[in-house]
């Protein structure tokens, strides 16, 4: 069980002093079953006082940003991203918490000085998402967006649940 001022993340059940929510139903991804907070303005931190005063500009705006390609009259290839695992020796995956590899073949699309951040999930054949990002220092924690750049190859771990 990993306790926070705000919330713990575990495995447990409901009680008068927290609500308990699946990990599913909050669309938090990790190691853990339960997502926990209490049910009165209170942290969990004895003998500290806790007054959340409603939500912060963070918790409550999502930046997003679309970019549209458009077509040019000449034709010019997209890059695109190559996943592999193990370099590429083997197609399957038999462990839980494996390292993935992403590259991005450089087409200088955006000049080498920016980078985009591309979410990854395994989805099985009927649409379910069986696997996730999990840790790695390209990972943005907040989002579990893997950041990358033209001509480079990041690693990260990769959860799952269903191997």
């Amino acid at each position: 069980m990993e306790e926070k001022s705000r919330c713990l993340l575990g495995q447990g059940s409901a009680d008068g002093a927290s609500v308990v929510f699946n990990r599913e139903q909050v669309g938090i991804p990790g190691d853990f079953t339960h997502y926990a907070v209490p049910r009165t303005l209170v942290p969990y931190s004895r003998g500290h006082l806790y007054y959340h005063e409603g939500l912060s500009l963070q918790e409550c705006v999502l930046p997003c940003l679309t970019v549209e390609l458009k077509a040019q009259a000449k034709k010019v290839a997209l890059p695109e991203l190559q996943l592999s695992y193990r370099q590429g020796k083997t197609d399957k995956i038999t462990q839980r918490r494996p390292v993935l590899d992403l590259a991005w073949p450089s087409l200088n699309l955006f000049g080498d000085d920016y980078d985009i951040e591309v979410a990854v999930e395994a989805v099985d054949s009927k649409g379910n998402v069986v696997g996730w990002v999990g840790s790695g220092q390209t990972v943005n924690p907040a989002t579990q967006g893997v950041r990358i750049r033209p001509s480079q190859v990041t690693s990260f771990r990769a959860l799952s649940e269903n191997l």
